[in-house]
């Protein structure tokens, strides 16, 4: 059961970092891809306030973006390096999956096998009951 137990921590652990690396990933995409065209288009252009206002909202997300980057150990990871890591973890994920679905196939086996047995236990135990009931009648009947 400790196995059991322990296999479903890993599986929650690895959906936990796989979510993580989906958010960071798609920061970076954000970071990268969509805002960053017109963040260089807004620089072009001098910086300015009429461009500002007609693309605020991709300019501000770009730039907070950019903040939040600034402000890791190590700067920004690369796409390379994220997709690589994501790869890894998706590839984690399915392997313990896989041998979390056993260990719960298994373990319904082995509750099966228990109620199989506590049932047979239960049904020794009526017998006994039942002959010791008949025997007492026989008993008293002499």
């Amino acid at each position: 059961m400790a196995f059991f137990q322990s296999a479903v921590g890993v599986l929650q652990t690895l959906v936990v970092a796989l979510g993580a690396g989906l958010g960071i990933w798609g920061a970076i995409n954000l970071m990268e891809g969509y805002g960053k065209d017109i963040y260089v288009a807004y620089r072009k252009a001098g910086y300015s306030k009429q461009f500002f206002e007609a693309h605020r909202e991709e300019i501000l997300l770009h730039k907070a973006a950019k903040e939040a980057f600034g402000q890791l150990e190590g700067g920004v990871p690369k796409l390379k390096d994220l997709n690589q890591e994501y790869a890894e973890l998706l590839q984690k994920k399915k392997d313990a999956y896989a041998e979390y679905r056993s260990i719960k196939e298994e373990n319904k086996e082995l509750q099966m096998a228990k109620h199989n047995l506590e049932r047979f236990l239960n049904q020794q135990d009526e017998e006994q009951k039942a002959k010791e009931k008949q025997h007492n009648k026989n008993g008293q009947s002499l």
